[in-house]
C-alpha cells in the first residue's frame, strides 16, 4: 500500500454563537475553566488523542488540581459533545475536521483562535501500481479537490 497524505487535523475550542453572545470571546485559555466545559470519552487504548488537558497544556495553563472547570459535561462521541456546545450547554474541544460543517451553518463558533494539531492524518491508500488505473486515478482527484475545498478550515498536507 501507498500512503498520501491528505489532511491533518488541528483543535480548538468551540460554542455556538448565542453562547458566545452571552459569555463574550474569553480573555485567556484560563478563563474557560470558569465555564462548562464539554468533553468527548475517548478509546483508552488511544492515550494521544487531543483533551482538554492537551489543550489547556498547550496554552500554557498548567495541569493538575489547578485544571478543574467549574463544571462538565462528558459524552461518548464528539458528535454528541458538538451538538452539546451548538445547544449552548457549554464549550467542546473540537476536530476542525468533525466541527466544520457546523462552523460553516453558523451553529458552531471558534471560542478561541489557537489551534492545536492533532496526532493524526487523513491519508489516502492505495495499492502500489494502481495509481494510473483511470478509476483510481479519478477517485485520487476527486479525493483531492475535496480536501483542497477544506484547505480553508484544516490546512491541506501534501506529500
Amino acid at each position: 500500500m501507498e500512503a498520501q497524505p491528505l489532511l491533518h487535523e488541528a483543535f480548538y475550542p468551540v460554542a455556538s454563537p448565542r453562547w458566545l453572545e452571552r459569555h463574550g470571546m474569553p480573555a485567556s485559555p484560563r478563563d474557560l475553566l470558569d465555564t462548562v466545559l464539554l468533553h468527548d470519552e475517548f478509546e483508552p487504548r488511544i492515550p494521544e488523542q487531543i483533551s482538554w488537558e492537551a489543550w489547556f497544556a498547550a496554552q500554557g495553563v498548567a495541569s493538575g488540581a489547578s485544571l478543574r472547570p467549574a463544571a462538565a459535561l462528558r459524552f461518548s462521541h464528539s458528535y454528541l459533545a458538538l451538538d452539546a456546545a451548538a445547544a449552548g450547554q457549554g464549550v467542546a474541544l473540537a476536530s476542525d475536521v468533525l466541527a466544520r460543517d457546523a462552523l460553516q451553518r453558523g451553529e458552531l463558533a471558534r471560542a478561541w483562535p489557537v489551534d492545536l494539531p492533532g496526532p493524526y492524518r487523513y491519508h489516502l491508500l492505495c495499492q502500489r501500481g494502481t495509481q494510473d488505473r483511470p478509476a483510481v486515478a479519478a477517485f485520487t482527484q476527486w479525493l483531492r479537490a475535496a480536501a483542497d475545498a477544506f484547505a480553508g478550515i484544516a490546512p491541506l498536507v501534501r506529500p
